[in-house]
């Protein structure tokens, strides 16, 4: 199901990392600040909107390789079966959101009536 998703952000934003979902991210302040009053459409999926968001207003993104270790003990307590239908159907449609928000602004932008990212 993770990996579904992560071809839908890619197909609808572009961006060429692997991971947009890691937490490990350095921004300058300014950006961050900018950026702020924007964020909040993925209750459950911060990074996802956060690095949607930098790439979609321009700003470039270098990936740096991490190693992830296996979890050490317990199991996650977000995304238990139950709850994943209502996740999922949140982030999907966050993420539409989130682009044409930036479609229609650099549409916007460019004076054009059709553009894209």
């Amino acid at each position: 199901m993770s990996g579904t998703y992560k071809l839908y952000y890619r197909a609808l934003f572009g961006i060429p990392i692997h991971d947009p979902s890691c937490p490990f991210v350095l921004a300058p302040k300014d950006i961050v600040k900018q950026l702020i009053p924007q964020l909040g459409v993925l209750s459950q999926g911060f990074w996802w909107e956060f690095v949607a968001r930098v790439w979609s207003s321009g700003y470039s993104i270098e990936e740096l390789p991490i190693t992830h270790r296996l979890r050490a003990a317990g199991q996650t307590q977000v995304y238990r079966l139950r709850k994943l239908p209502r996740i999922g159907w949140t982030h999907i449609t966050g993420l539409m959101q989130i682009w044409q928000n930036y479609r229609h602004v650099a549409a916007k932008n460019t004076g054009a009536g059709t553009g894209g990212l």
